[in-house]
C-alpha cells in the first residue's frame, strides 16, 4: 500500500562528507547545491563536462501535450518546445542551442527564486518564481508558440524529491529530481494562433540536477488525472538517472506517497504491488543533444500517450485510472 514519503532534508548532500542524502522525500529544496569536495577549480571543470540541469514543464490540454524544456549541458545548452497530439500523432517541435550563462540559464534555484531563461535566435522563454511566491511564471514567445502562464502550487500536493548518487567509483557525483505536479494553470498559450484549451488543466514542473557518468540511461513515466473526482498524479523511473535510486510516487490528497518497488517496462507498462498499468503510445518525438563541435552526446525521446489500469490508493481503495501520460527515454552516449 502507498506510504507517505518522509520530510525532505534541508540540503541534498551531507556538508561534512559531500555524500548525497540518497532517498525519496516529500518537500522542496529551494536551492540545490552540491559543494566542492575536491575544491572549486576541480568542481568547475567537472560541472562543465558532466553536469546536466534542466527545467521541464508538461501540461496535457485536451488531446494535446505541451512540453517546454530549458536544459544546461555544461558547455552548451538547448531549449525545446513540443506539442504532441495524442489523437492524430502529429508533432510540432522547436529547438534552439545556446551558450550557458549568456543566452541560456538553469541555475540552482529550483523553487522560490527560480530564474531560468533561453534567449537565442527566435526563442524567448523564461521561467521565474519570486521569493515568497507560490507560483511560477512561464513566458513563451517562439515561432508558432506564444503564451504566458502562471503555474500555481497553492492547493497542489507537496512536491517530491528523489536524490541519488552515481554508480561507484563516482559516488560523489549526485543526482536529484524535484517534481511539482498538479499545478493550477492560468493564462493562455496559442499555437499558430490557435488557443490551447486550458480549463481544468494541471501542469507538472520538474527540476533535474545531476552529474552523470558516461553511458547512463534512464526512463521516466509521468501522468496526471482524476481518481474518485480528485486530482492525482503518478511518476516512476527506471535506469540510472539517480544512480540506483528510483522514483515511484503517487500524488493524491495533497501528499506524495511512495509506491515501493515498481517495474517500468520498455513498452511503458508499470507493474507493482497493487498496481498494474498499461501505456498506449500516441505521439513520439526524438532529438539529439550536441556538444561544442557537433558531437552527439545525449539522445532523448518523448512519447505522449495514455496510461490506464488499476491501482491501490493510500486508503486501501482500488481505483481505475485513464490518464494522459508522458514517457521519456534519456541516453548519455559519452
Amino acid at each position: 500500500m502507498p506510504q507517505p514519503l518522509p520530510p525532505a532534508p534541508d540540503k541534498a548532500y551531507d556538508p561534512d562528507s559531500y555524500r548525497s542524502r540518497v532517498g525519496a522525500y516529500a518537500g522542496q529544496i529551494h536551492e540545490v547545491r552540491w559543494g566542492y569536495y575536491k575544491g572549486w577549480p576541480h568542481g568547475q571543470v567537472r560541472r562543465a563536462i558532466v553536469r546536466k540541469r534542466w527545467f521541464q514543464v508538461v501540461l496535457h490540454a485536451g488531446a494535446e501535450t505541451l512540453l517546454v524544456r530549458i536544459q544546461d549541458n555544461g558547455t552548451l545548452g538547448t531549449g525545446r518546445a513540443l506539442l504532441l497530439n495524442r489523437e492524430t500523432g502529429a508533432v510540432l517541435a522547436l529547438s534552439q542551442q545556446a551558450a550557458p550563462l549568456r543566452k541560456l540559464v538553469v541555475g540552482p534555484d529550483a523553487g522560490e527564486g527560480t530564474k531560468a531563461f533561453l534567449r537565442a535566435g527566435e526563442a524567448d522563454v523564461h521561467l521565474t518564481r519570486e521569493k515568497g511566491a507560490s507560483a511560477w511564471t512561464l513566458g513563451l514567445r517562439w515561432g508558432d508558440f506564444q503564451g504566458e502562464l502562471t503555474l500555481d502550487s497553492a492547493g497542489a500536493p507537496t512536491p517530491s524529491i528523489v536524490i541519488g548518487a552515481a554508480r561507484p567509483p563516482l559516488a560523489h557525483r549526485p543526482a536529484l529530481t524535484q517534481r511539482a505536479p498538479l499545478l493550477k494553470v492560468a493564462g493562455s498559450v496559442s499555437i499558430a494562433g490557435r488557443a490551447l484549451p486550458l480549463r481544468d488543466t494541471f501542469a507538472e514542473l520538474t527540476y533535474y540536477n545531476a552529474f552523470l557518468p558516461k553511458l547512463t540511461r534512464g526512463r521516466v513515466l509521468s501522468a496526471q488525472g482524476l481518481v474518485g473526482g480528485r486530482p492525482a498524479a503518478l511518476a516512476c523511473t527506471r535506469g540510472e538517472l539517480h544512480g540506483e535510486q528510483q522514483e515511484a510516487t503517487l500524488f493524491v490528497d495533497g501528499q506524495p506517497h511512495g509506491l515501493g518497488s515498481l517495474q517500468l517496462l520498455d513498452d511503458g507498462r508499470v507493474l507493482g504491488d497493487g498496481l498494474a498499468l498499461s501505456f498506449t503510445a500516441r505521439a513520439v518525438h526524438s532529438a539529439d543533444e550536441r556538444r561544442m563541435g557537433g558531437r552527439i552526446h545525449h539522445q532523448s525521446t518523448w512519447t505522449a500517450g495514455l496510461l490506464e489500469g488499476a491501482l491501490t490508493l493510500p486508503s486501501g481503495e482500488r481505483a481505475d485510472i485513464r490518464w494522459p501520460a508522458l514517457l521519456e527515454d534519456h541516453r548519455l552516449l559519452r
